[in-house]
């Protein structure tokens, strides 16, 4: 009887962990390797994030597209076990600050703060050298920031456009020169277009992948080969 009393206890106390956690604060889940973390930006936003920590000079930053959230890498997130890898929700979407459903132009563009946060939590965990993945809105914020960090040596932009939301990528991705991977599908015809025009304006190392049929951004993981090629890209780009 005293094993199953300790047994229901141990249960409860389990059930309350999630409740109540602060920014700056992380919980770790030690079956999957995945920290919980709250990240706190310079303009005073909560982003929520789960950190994949791995002993890593290479940080990976995972960046959703509009309405979704972090989860959407899940799947993807357990090919990069040797990277420390971030996937965060951005602010007005997930469990972040904010709705996004009432925002701004502006306040799409400061979703480059929720990145900087991002990638602040990255050096501070040991990394030295950054790759970003962004989807859709999440990839045009890939290409504007790594514009301006030297240290960002790989974007990878799946479904970029030309402007999504006032955040504009045309003008900054001729300034990024490190490696830029474009993927994107045929029948996806914004993006299809707006990749063709980010392919020729940049000055990076860079690759445009097109797939058939595939969808848009995080969404061409279900019937294609993406999550592999994405691994093997980012394998490539940090030697």
């Amino acid at each position: 009887m005293r094993r199953y009393l300790i047994l229901i206890c141990l249960l409860v106390i389990g059930c309350g962990v999630e409740q109540g956690v602060p920014e700056g604060t992380s919980m770790v889940n030690e079956e999957v390797g995945v920290s919980r973390v709250v990240l706190s930006t310079e303009d005073g936003m909560g982003i929520v994030a789960s950190h994949y920590a791995a002993p890593s000079e290479v940080g990976i930053i995972l960046l959703h597209q509009l309405n979704l959230d972090r989860h959407s890498y899940d799947e993807f997130v357990g090919l990069l076990k040797e990277y420390n890898t971030i996937s965060i929700d951005f602010r007005g979407h997930g469990e972040s600050d904010g709705d996004w459903k009432e925002f701004s132009d502006d306040n799409f563009i400061a979703m480059q703060r929720d990145v900087a946060a991002a990638k602040n939590a990255l050096r501070e965990s040991g990394s030295s050298k950054f790759v970003i993945i962004g989807a859709s809105i999440g990839a045009n914020s890939a290409i504007n920031f790594g514009a301006k960090e030297d240290d960002v040596i790989g974007v990878g932009a799946l479904s970029p456009g030309l402007v999504y939301r006032g955040i504009r990528s045309e003008h900054l991705v001729s300034e990024y020169t490190g490696n830029l991977l474009i993927v994107v599908s045929d029948e996806d015809q914004y993006s299809y277009e707006s990749s063709q025009h980010l392919f020729e304006a940049s000055s990076a190392v860079k690759e445009l992948k097109v797939y058939q049929n595939a969808g848009h951004g995080t969404n061409m993981f279900e019937n294609t080969d993406l999550k592999v090629y994405l691994v093997q890209w980012v394998r490539k780009v940090v030697g």
